[in-house]
């Protein structure tokens, strides 16, 4: 009797044990960590964003009048070729994002949508030389043509907010999914342009003709489109860490600037004054990029 109640004994523990090993074995199979079936998220971050600025200028005058001593002597207009040029800028940027995933009905395959909103930071500020081609008309003469130039002493270019709103699909596998999404993109641009002068060379003299310095600005928003490719990785049944790269590219608008310029100066005794009209047209692309990291929680 001893020896079955002992045999009984061992055999509880032995079903128990058994029952336990199952059951480890079981949650290792299935970790707690697996993506939910579907869930609304949100979370903080950073990313390394380089934003590149492909930009063009050109200048162009209202019919400029110039007068001897109070009397029109002569009139004029200049407009220049287009000036490209490129910039770019790498920094660390704050990002926060929220949105929503689900799976569809009986696979691994899932669906979603995400706003992100990101601070770029990026500033980029140069000196530019347009050149200048014209013509001036003497009263009573023929045209003349003349060369020149517009100096901007400083043409900085902000970006500051971006927003991008990304549909998505993906694939789970076990501790979290794969993505993949595009789909607009909203671009805040800041533009301020400081110390624009017009000078032209006329009979061999350089000469200033808008006289003081003008200075243009805008902030506008911009559209544009991109990507993303990311992975999410489920440190808990809430928790995840979103790690993605995106690519986006603003639309190409074109902004002009325009003021009113009166320049004075003595030559051989006389003075001679200017007065017209001055345009800038600047034409923008902003291309950014970043790889980014966040920690998330899922509701």
């Amino acid at each position: 009797m001893a020896g079955m109640r002992a045999t009984g004994v061992f055999g509880v523990f032995g079903s128990l044990a058994a029952s336990l090993n199952l059951a480890v074995s079981a949650a290792a199979a299935d970790p707690v960590q697996r993506p939910p079936h579907a869930a609304w998220f949100g979370g903080l971050g950073g990313a390394y964003s380089h934003v590149d600025l492909k930009q063009s200028m050109i200048g162009v005058s209202d019919p400029t009048s110039v007068y001897k001593d109070g009397v029109l002597v002569a009139t004029g207009t200049a407009g220049g070729p287009v000036v490209p040029f490129g910039l770019s800028e790498a920094n660390f940027a704050p990002q926060g994002q929220v949105g929503y995933f689900a799976h569809f009905p009986g696979s691994s395959l899932l669906w979603g949508i995400k706003l992100t909103y990101q601070y770029d930071n990026a500033d980029v500020d140069r000196r530019e030389l347009i050149p200048q081609a014209g013509q001036f008309t003497p009263v009573g003469g023929s045209p003349d043509s003349f060369t020149g130039n517009v100096v901007i002493g400083s043409s900085r270019t902000r970006v500051s907010h971006q927003l991008t709103l990304f549909p998505f699909i993906g694939q789970s596998f076990g501790q979290g999914f794969v993505y993949g999404g595009g789909g607009p993109m909203l671009l805040n641009v800041e533009t301020d342009i400081r110390n624009a002068i017009g000078f032209a060379d006329i009979n061999g003299q350089h000469t200033d003709i808008t006289g003081a310095p003008l200075n243009f600005s805008s902030n506008d928003w911009v559209w544009g489109g991109g990507f993303q490719l990311g992975v999410a990785y489920f440190l808990s049944d809430l928790w995840f860490i979103d790690i993605n790269y995106t690519w986006a590219r603003t639309l190409q608008p074109s902004n002009g600037y325009s003021d009113q310029f009166t320049s004075s100066f003595v030559q051989s005794g006389s003075t001679i004054m200017t007065e017209g009209g001055a345009n800038l047209y600047v034409s923008d692309r902003l291309t950014t990029q970043s790889v980014a990291i966040s920690i998330n929680r899922a509701f």
